[in-house]
């Protein structure tokens, strides 16, 4: 049906075309053909009517017997009777006016030809004969002595008061044009007819494809998940939407599209600036990141935006997708939380993995400690005093430095790094490790190139480092076996590879072994309480990689399992936390100055006391932040050691208190507790001069007086 009226539909324009067409065509060549008859008949007129003036004057010249009038007129006559005429209606007509009537004088060709009727002078009919009589010459259409409308010239001849009209019929000369344009009309509808049947058969697949172009187009709008909506660019009013924006949203179809994208904005100005930019620029695409739209009920939700420009009729116009993402933000912010919480309780494991080494190491070192003091107190030699007292010292340094590291390794600050050294933090997490790999039979043989130092944070390649040596062990167990460690400088990576001789990987299982949750290991370390979380390889390839490194693991059953750790060995550079110190010659000494020493701990202001005055100081020390404050308005002090972590009044309000009453005073802090990048910025900002981190020695404090 839909085909069938397209067909009739295109004859019928093109047949209201062509009639145009042909009628137009066939309007301008009857015109030209009146035109040449008007000139025919005015010239056939003038002529007739001045040959017969030329007779009269001839009869007149011979003076024959009778009237001149019917003389000239018997002449007329008898030559008009052997004249048939002109065309198919043409002919001449010759008459004179005798009272109120119009007399013809010669016979009409279309009456009888012995009767010629008079015809009043004030009819309508015989017009073109009495404009002649009235002594007027010129061509019209009109009626003549029959009614009919012709084309006749009129002329007077003025010799013998006659007129003279030379016509023929309208129809006779329309008549030729309207067959033409009747035929050349029926051969175009036939043309036309043909043509649209050829067109039709030709462009019908055509036109099914892209009706079903356009039903595809519609289900795929219509169906489509994402919000999808059309406006114009120039008046910003949206012209099309589909179902799933009315669900999104809200709105009914006819609400919507009055409503503009502003309206739907949770940032209208925002939203303004994007759509300015595509609709301003070329046409393409532009993706907006995560941004609120506001529904019908005025809640909000964050939406990521596609916007495209295409042109239309000559107009641009923007086609908008919008997914709701709401609940992809609020999966995503809960699998960061689960993540964070899976990255501590690995650390915290490997933290219980080091447990056992930590103990067997402090207690080794307090053995060492008690075991010598309790000698010394015993003889009371003096010989056995000093050497007490450096071991103490010297034991104290590998306390400190241990719980520097224990420091390292439990920070949650992943964006600081420093430089350091591989080897050595590979030997801290050994000496942990290095009483239960004894005890299960393996052995750790390091390969060291010559000292590697990169930029990394120390604990979480610590924490790898862990995690591969504990994989190596539990993996050799209860056989034993051998650990190799090597690390050396390969072009522009540092390169630290674990191999072990343990039971080894299937093949199939490489793929999936840096897979949370994914393990190997079953119970962990042959305890069958204790099952393998399969954390490890995960986080550890997730440290490696923000490291901008990467690990690989080559393995075969039966013989063991080779990590492979690269790092790179340009890194971005860390801030640092220390300040540069400056260094002074043996024979420089530092100038005595008037000291305060606040901390809540009797012994470490005693401590602090007696090492500064031997230095030749003059000190006072604080047990309380408010003792120290009132100390500070009392007197005139040139430095100040604090404590951060005090009861009471704590030491940064003591700080602040400080910096009011005299701003010049050096304030040195001090603390047990690891100092996190953010603390010490804030600390500066109060006025702290430097840091010191317990415990420390006198070295340490005579590097804060000279700084």
């Amino acid at each position: 049906m839909k085909d069938l009226n397209r067909v009739l539909l295109l004859i019928v324009t093109m047949i209201i075309i062509s009639l145009v067409v042909v009628g137009m065509a066939s309007f301008m060549m009857y015109r030209t053909a009146l035109d040449e008859e008007k000139v025919r008949l005015t010239e056939t007129a003038q002529s007739h009517a001045r040959l017969i003036e030329a007779i009269a004057r001839d009869e007149q010249l011979e003076k024959e017997e009778g009237p001149i009038m019917e003389r000239t007129l018997s002449q007329i006559i008898d030559a008009h009777s052997h004249y048939k005429g002109f065309g198919e209606t043409g002919e001449f007509t010759l008459a004179r006016r005798v009272g109120d009537e119009i007399v013809f004088l010669l016979n009409h060709r279309h009456y009888d030809l012995e009767f010629t009727m008079p015809i009043p002078i004030e009819s309508e009919l015989a017009e073109p004969m009495r404009l002649a009589l009235s002594g007027m010459s010129g061509i019209i259409i009109g009626l003549d002595y029959r009614g009919e409308k012709v084309l006749a010239a009129y002329e007077p001849v003025g010799e013998l008061a006659l007129g003279i009209v030379a016509k023929i019929d309208l129809d006779e000369i329309r008549s030729p044009f309207i067959r033409t344009s009747l035929i050349a009309l029926g051969f175009a509808v036939l043309v036309i007819g043909l043509g649209a049947m050829l067109f039709l058969r030709i462009t019908n697949p055509m036109i099914r494809i892209l009706e079903e172009s356009k039903e595809r187009y519609r289900q795929l709008f219509e169906n489509e998940t994402d919000a999808l909506m059309i406006f114009d660019g120039e008046t910003r009013r949206f012209e099309d939407v589909n179902k799933a924006t009315l669900d999104l949203f809200g709105y009914t179809r006819d609400e919507f599209l009055k409503l503009q994208l502003t309206d739907i904005s949770g940032g209208p100005d925002k939203t303004k600036v994007a759509v300015d930019k595509i609709v301003n620029g070329e046409p393409g695409s532009v993706d907006i990141p995560a941004h609120k739209h506001k529904k019908k009920n005025g809640t909000e939700f964050f939406a990521e935006i596609n916007i495209a420009a295409f042109i239309s009729k000559g107009r641009k116009k923007i086609i908008l997708a919008i997914r709701d993402i709401t609940k992809r933000i609020k999966v995503e912010k809960e699998k960061v939380k689960l993540q964070t919480k899976l990255k501590n309780s690995e650390k915290m494991a490997g933290l219980g993995t080091l447990t056992s080494g930590i103990a067997h190491e402090f207690n080794n070192l307090l053995q060492i400690m008690i075991g010598h003091t309790e000698y010394a107190q015993r003889t009371k030699k003096q010989e056995d005093l000093e050497e007490a007292l450096d071991i103490v010292c010297n034991t104290s340094d590998r306390v400190s430095k241990i719980i520097r590291d224990l420091f390292t390794f439990s920070s949650r600050d992943v964006l600081e790094r420093e430089l350091s050294s591989i080897p050595e933090l590979m030997d801290f997490i050994l000496s942990m490790l290095e009483e239960q790999m004894e005890k299960k039979n393996i052995s750790v043989i390091r390969k060291y190139g010559r000292a590697l130092k990169i930029e990394v944070n120390k604990g979480e390649i610590q924490q790898v480092f862990l995690n591969m040596a504990a994989n190596a062990r539990d993996a050799m167990f209860p056989e034993g076996g051998k650990l190799e460690i090597e690390i050396k400088k390969v072009k522009d990576n540092v390169e630290i590879s674990f191999t072990d001789t343990g039971r080894g990987i299937k093949k199939e299982n490489l793929s999936k072994i840096f897979e949370p949750f994914y393990t190997t290991k079953g119970a962990v370390g042959g305890n069958t309480r204790i099952q393998g979380m399969g954390l490890g390889l995960s986080v550890s390839h997730g440290i490696v990689e923000r490291h901008g490194g990467s690990i690989e693991v080559e393995s075969e059953v039966g013989k063991g399992t080779t990590f492979t750790i690269r790092l790179p060995v340009n890194a971005v550079k860390a801030k640092k936390r220390t300040v540069k110190e400056k260094k002074k010659t043996k024979a420089e000494k530092t100038k005595t100055v008037k000291i305060l020493a606040v901390d809540d701990e009797e012994e470490i202001c005693k401590m602090l006391t007696k090492w500064l005055s031997v230095e030749g100081h003059k000190v006072k020390s604080a047990l309380t932040g408010r003792t120290a404050i009132s100390l500070v308005k009392k007197e005139l002090f040139d430095v100040v050691f604090l404590d951060i972590i005090m009861t009471g009044v704590s030491g940064i309000e003591v700080l602040e208190k400080i910096r009011e009453i005299s701003p010049k005073i050096k304030v040195i802090m001090m603390s047990g507790s690891q100092l996190k990048e953010d603390v010490w910025d804030d600390l500066k900002q109060k006025g702290a001069s430097g840091f010191i981190q317990k415990p420390f020695k006198i070295e340490d404090i005579r590097k804060c007086l000279e700084s």
